[in-house]
């Protein structure tokens, strides 16, 4: 029977490593489903219901043009048309995509007599081929899209939020804008009479109005403007700094973008040219000196391969149990936990990229090593162990493999050198027991010896060890009434080459009734990262 029962639990840990390999196989396969562009361009003209508002998400670009007919145009790789959609809903182009992993072009030219609303998303871009004229306009942006405009309006309300930017140019009789997140509002050469203005957060504004402005500004936000108006009113104690930017008469600056190349040439007592992060500096007796700024990008602290010890805690935090539970007592310099953190996701919360949220998936094996000679069953639905009388036993362990997700807010220093960096995150990890067992390494083949409950009363059968002339282990794979699933609070700091982590369990180890109420922590240094 005991034979059988192995053979049964080694086919069933086979069982669920094969299953969690396929299930991250599948994680895989989703994340690659994502259609890439064929780099094959093409343009479809759609025939549309009237609108006199657009929306776009995504990375969309559109250009609008002010024309008595409508007309609709798409340009993207051939094999992306059926994940764009583009419709009309009460009188709005909507723009949307939806399973692009990477385009080589999604560009939409669009012309209509009647354009009053323009709302834009996520990294989209809309630029305008010549003047937008009529009576009201209605701006919205929030991520990182980009709005490019000249205008001719009556009333030009302007919203913006996260780190989009809008740049306006033209004249609008009155202009209401509100600011929030990172946002930037370039709007020096939009010529108004009256201009309301509200900001927050660490957002920018620029603006020209003739006869008055209200603002209120609050946070790190500031609003700049040329030349004072009539009046001003301020709702606020921020303070309005005022910059008159002009060019000098020593030096001109010129900015090309040559695809996705930036290249700014500035010409002065020496020449500089900065392409990217790189920069060029020509002086005057024609010495070139070339400098490469590092630019800081949010990169996360969980790939890797980490070493620590784990242990088990009552729900007092404590380490000495109850004498009914003192079979658990470890060895912790023995009680080792290996994690190997595979995959990881960050996602950057601002634009300096100190802030984001790191994701991803992971492997976790925790060896808790026993003190005593002392072997842990799964009798009648309980978990329950026994000291082994009358035998050498070199060790004994319980070992639990996981896979693992977590989810940490993390925050890191701009530094670009390994040295300096610093960083400290906390969240969760949530992890799925696929594999539980025992491992008993006897010193003795072939003896004889009797097990002894937690209460010193020994159990009537006699046991026996292997007869194994070189490696007597005994292993037992069983779930030992432990949870399937569990959820851990997590802190990871680092320094420079040096990165910690702690974790400890929200989730019991044990199900409830079935075993001891005992917490698992862990806490222990990464070893190499990726």
């Amino acid at each position: 029977m005991q034979t059988l029962k192995k053979i049964i639990m080694k086919t069933i840990f086979k069982l669920r490593i094969l299953f969690a390999i396929i299930f991250i196989q599948f994680i895989t396969l989703t994340a690659s489903a994502q259609k890439t562009g064929n780099g094959i361009i093409t343009g479809k003209t759609y025939d549309l219901p009237s609108f006199t508002g657009i929306e776009a998400g995504g990375a969309i670009k559109v250009i609008i043009i002010q024309a008595p007919e409508q007309h609709v145009y798409f340009e993207t790789d051939e094999n992306l048309f059926s994940e764009i959609s583009i419709e009309v809903k009460n009188g709005i182009l909507q723009f949307t995509t939806r399973g692009i992993r990477k385009a080589s072009k999604l560009t939409a030219t669009v012309s209509s007599p009647i354009i009053n609303l323009i709302d834009v998303s996520g990294a989209s871009e809309i630029t305008s081929e010549n003047t937008l004229s009529g009576s009201n306009l209605e701006l919205c942006a929030s991520g990182a899209s980009r709005i490019v405009l000249d205008v001719n309006f009556d009333n030009t309300t302007t919203r913006l939020s996260g780190a989009s930017r809008a740049t306006l140019s033209g004249t609008s009789t009155t202009h209401d804008a509100s600011l929030s997140g990172a946002s930037k509002l370039i709007a020096n050469n939009l010529v108004t009479d009256v201009t309301q203005i509200e900001g927050s957060g660490a957002s920018d504004a620029y603006i020209f109005a003739k006869e008055h402005i209200t603002s209120e500004m609050t946070g790190a936000s500031k609003l700049r403007y040329d030349q004072a108006p009539t009046s001003m009113e301020s709702k606020s104690d921020q303070q309005v700094r005022i910059e008159k930017v002009h060019g000098s008469s020593h030096s001109d600056t010129v900015n090309v973008n040559v695809g996705n190349v930036k290249v700014r040439v500035i010409d002065g007592d020496s020449t500089v040219v900065v392409v990217g992060n790189r920069r060029l500096v020509v002086d005057e007796k024609g010495n070139v000196n070339m400098t490469r700024k590092k630019e800081h990008k949010f990169n996360g602290h969980w790939a890797g391969v980490e070493l620590g010890i784990n242990g088990l805690l009552t729900p007092d935090f404590d380490l000495n149990y109850d004498n009914n539970l003192q079979f658990l007592d470890q060895r912790m310099e023995k009680s080792i936990a290996v994690n190997i953190n595979f995959y990881e996701q960050n996602i950057p919360l601002n634009k300096s990229g100190n802030v984001g949220l790191v994701s991803g998936l992971g492997l976790t094996w925790n060896n808790y090593r026993f003190a005593d000679n002392v072997m842990v069953r799964s009798e009648n639905n309980q978990f329950v162990g026994y000291y082994m009388d009358m035998v050498n036993v070199r060790k004994s362990k319980l070992t639990n493999a996981y896979l693992t997700l977590p989810l940490y807010l993390e925050f890191q220093t701009k530094s670009v050198k390994t040295k300096e960096k610093a960083h400290i995150a906390a969240g969760v990890v949530a992890g799925w027991r696929f594999s539980s067992h025992t491992k008993i390494y006897f010193e003795e083949a072939n003896k004889e010896y009797r097990l002894r409950d937690s209460q010193n009363v020994l159990v009537p059968d006699i046991m026996r060890t292997p007869s194994n002339t070189n490696r007597n282990i005994v292993k037992d794979f069983d779930s030992f009434q432990q949870q399937p699933f569990k959820l851990d609070a997590s802190v990871r700091v680092g320094w420079g080459f040096v990165n910690l982590y702690a974790n400890y369990g929200i989730t019991s180890l044990f199900i409830k009734d079935r075993g001891p109420e005992l917490y698992p922590f862990a806490v222990g240094i990464m070893v190499s990262g990726w």
